[in-house]
């Protein structure tokens, strides 16, 4: 199967949630001298779920954030390990 769009275009089109993880989440961020780490989850395309195409993860660095997209069925995974991010 021939996709058209990368990892990143998929991952913001169809994200669903973002928010804060880290250290600014257990309160352990130190002023000045961290970063802002984010998590975001995203609905994978219907391919994906059949196991036509690999949906990857997303990572996006930019300082002072780092942002990390994760599909649906990874968050259930770490739900259900009672996983602390």
């Amino acid at each position: 199967m021939i996709r058209t769009m990368d990892a990143r275009e998929i991952a913001t089109a169809n994200e669903i949630l973002r928010g804060a993880v880290g250290s600014t989440t257990h309160g352990t961020a130190i002023d000045g001298q961290d970063d802002r780490d984010e998590m975001g989850v995203f609905v994978e395309p219907p391919e994906d779920v059949c196991g036509l195409a690999p949906c990857e993860h997303y990572i996006h660095r930019d300082k002072p954030a780092t942002s990390i997209f994760t599909f649906i069925l990874t968050l259930e995974r770490l739900l259900l390990r009672s996983h602390p991010d």
